[in-house]
């Protein structure tokens, strides 16, 4: 997983109230998030704690693809955009995909 050694850098990088605080805010985000999720998608919603493991899938996913595919001298977007709008769009088409599935079959 070369694509990702900034990433991994980055958290390698964190100690001591850094490392707490951004812990402690990602969590939260992600499990407001998957509550957020869950009432935005109604049925079609996997429930908040699911939702929640897919979205930190996703984000992962979403870092990946932003450092192996889209270069910022490939795509023309500032570094901190580009990196937002991919893991929002792999977020996007992920759970978009599995809500359809989950019609179809379950």
């Amino acid at each position: 997983m070369y694509a990702m050694q900034p990433v991994w850098t980055f958290l390698g990088r964190l100690e001591g109230f850094d490392f707490a605080a951004f812990w402690i805010t990602s969590f939260a985000f992600v499990v407001i998030s998957g509550f957020v999720i869950d009432y935005i998608m109604q049925r079609q919603g996997f429930g908040a704690i699911f939702n929640s493991l897919l979205l930190v899938g996703c984000i992962f996913a979403g870092l990946y693809v932003r450092f192996a595919f889209a270069k910022p001298n490939v795509v023309p977007l500032p570094d901190p955009m580009l990196t937002i709008a991919v893991i929002l769009a792999v977020t996007t088409l992920m759970l978009t995909t599995l809500s359809m599935l989950r019609n179809r079959f379950w």
